[in-house]
């Protein structure tokens, strides 16, 4: 499973706040949440504009990681996760959440 959402026009909140290499992140473009087959665990991936992982927070379930997210952007709400589904050959993603999917 694989949800993600354009946060690139978005304030990072004090939330949570990230590092690395001793530096402060405030600024990433998309978001994705993943969880691996088997898993119920949830990662949030922050990511750039080419989707290169920046940093990540592991969440007991989607639905919590959704609901993290929003709290680490000001202004994105649950409906704007567009849900996508990862075969190793394919990677198709359909509309944003209407709510009844998470």
């Amino acid at each position: 499973m694989l949800l993600w959402a354009d946060v690139s026009g978005l304030k990072k909140s004090d939330a949570i706040r990230h590092f690395t290499d001793g530096l402060e992140q405030t600024h990433f473009e998309r978001v994705a949440i993943a969880r691996y087959p088997g898993e119920s665990r949830a990662y949030l991936f922050h990511c750039d504009g080419e989707w290169r992982v920046a940093n990540d927070d592991l969440f007991d379930s989607v639905g919590e990681a959704i609901r993290e997210a929003t709290r680490q952007y000001e202004g994105l709400s649950e409906t704007a996760f567009v849900l996508c589904e990862a075969t190793p050959d394919n990677l198709q993603c359909g509309s944003p959440l209407s709510g009844h999917e998470r």
